[in-house]
């Protein structure tokens, strides 16, 4: 039972950290994020892809919008994670329906950019 507990302990220690991580690259001063950015969804592309390769320990380098998840290696577990971490990180919810419809990385970004700026 310890185990356990230290293993849940870790799992969530490690999810905070990489959250603070996550709001350190959008806040940082040298940070190029800026406000018209995140509005033409820019900032958005880039905070997914960082996503997508922090759950799924892919290099950002190589996703693109194109990108398939199945392409990419994603199995359903790591989609689940990447899809529950942006509804967590961007304070938004995805419907079942829409989650299903998610094939590629813009297609997450076509689903989450409209519930930013209601």
């Amino acid at each position: 039972m310890k185990k356990t507990w230290i293993t849940f302990i870790v799992f969530i220690c490690s999810i905070n950290f990489s959250a603070q991580a996550y709001r350190q690259i959008l806040t940082h001063s040298d940070c190029e994020f800026k406000s018209e950015n995140i509005i033409r969804g820019v900032a958005l592309m880039e905070a997914i892809t960082y996503i997508i390769s922090d759950v799924a320990c892919i290099p950002q380098e190589i996703i693109n919008p194109q990108n398939i998840f199945e392409d990419l290696g994603v199995d359903s577990l790591d989609f689940f994670n990447i899809v529950t971490r942006c509804e967590y990180e961007f304070g938004i919810e995805i419907s079942t329906e829409e989650y299903q419809r998610i094939k590629t990385v813009q297609d997450l970004h076509d689903t989450i950019h409209p519930k930013l700026y209601v």
